[in-house]
């Protein structure tokens, strides 16, 4: 159960990592 949780932990980051620079560009985007 507690690795289950740690290897969900990596998932999200990783995801929010590799959604970092559309996210960015998105702000960038809307914000002009």
């Amino acid at each position: 159960r507690a690795s289950y949780h740690k290897n969900n932990n990596e998932n999200n980051h990783s995801k929010e990592h590799t959604n970092l620079p559309a996210l960015s560009y998105h702000i960038e985007l809307t914000g002009s």
